[in-house]
């Protein structure tokens, strides 16, 4: 009678662990599925930059200090614009002080200078620069709640 005790508990100690094992190779397999799932939707969080131009204004000589492009969210979540950050196209180490959102009124000044910026579908945005010079070589530092870094535009006008 114990060899008999002996052996079940044996035999139920050996199950036990073969379950332990293939929960844990479940679990492994489970937990590398669901980052390859979350790879895939993550894969199609992309914003795209149109091309910048000067926008069209009542005032010809304020249209130069103020750039606009189309921005497109090619995602089915919602993307924020966090942050941008201009700094000159030929130097970039010195930075240039703009505001930016996503409309101007009809001298080229931003209406209501935003912090942060929702983009569903698509969403214009205006950078105008605050000393009221000419923008024609300056790089933007982009950042977006898809991206930890920021994206790198360079908006050179004679190449436009």
């Amino acid at each position: 009678m114990t060899e008999g005790l002996s052996a079940i508990s044996t035999f139920t100690a050996s199950v036990s662990s073969l379950a332990a094992i293939f929960s844990a190779i479940c679990a492994i397999l489970s937990y590398c599925l669901s980052r390859k799932i979350q790879n895939e939707l993550k894969s199609d969080e992309r914003i795209i930059v149109g091309p910048f131009q000067h926008p069209e204004l009542l005032h010809d000589e304020h249209r130069r200090s103020v750039i606009v492009c189309a921005l497109f969210n090619k995602s089915r979540r919602k993307a924020y614009i966090k942050a941008v950050r201009a700094t000159d196209g030929s130097c970039h180490e010195n930075n240039i002080d703009i505001k930016w959102s996503s409309s101007i009124d009809g001298v080229g000044n931003t209406v209501h200078p935003f912090r942060l910026m929702g983009i569903v579908d698509s969403s214009h945005l205006f950078i105008r620069r605050s000393d009221g010079k000419p923008i024609d070589d300056i790089v933007l530092h982009v950042t977006h709640s898809f991206s930890e870094s920021p994206e790198i535009i360079n908006y050179r006008e004679w190449e436009q």
